[in-house]
């Protein structure tokens, strides 16, 4: 991470949510413990607008990489991972061909999609899925 203040004179918020940030008022004082969810001037039920004005932020860490193997964040939408509501409309043997089936198409397009190892973890994870793992 970079100590270096960068200057902000407004706009969107230009880390990625998840990203803790220092950020530095007009005012001069600072605050070390935001996030990017902060960033949208709501703390607390209030408008930050005119009460803080951010100058200056920098990055205390970068935030986290989603796990696009194990579980992918577009996969829980809706409060329950896709998985879980599938394995438990399918019933076991229905859900062990599932998980077979797209252990299948994950080997069968490996590497032609994006990444040749995000894509064979992916078909290892479904075969232990399969596998009652």
């Amino acid at each position: 991470m970079s100590n270096d203040w960068i200057e902000w004179k407004g706009g969107e918020c230009p880390v990625a949510p998840g990203t803790r940030v220092e950020v530095r008022f007009r005012s001069g004082d600072s605050d070390p413990h935001c996030n990017a969810a902060w960033w949208g001037w709501k703390w607390m039920g209030r408008d930050l607008e005119d009460t803080y004005d951010i100058v200056a932020y920098r990055v205390v860490s970068e935030a986290p990489k989603p796990d696009m193997v194990n579980s992918p964040p577009h996969y829980t939408d809706g409060g329950i991972e896709a998985i879980d509501y599938i394995e438990a409309k399918l019933g076991p043997d229905g859900f062990r061909a599932f998980c077979i089936g797209n252990a299948l198409k994950y080997v069968s397009r490996a590497g032609k999609k994006a990444d040749l190892k995000q894509d064979l973890s992916k078909a290892i994870w479904y075969l232990r899925r399969a596998g009652g793992d």
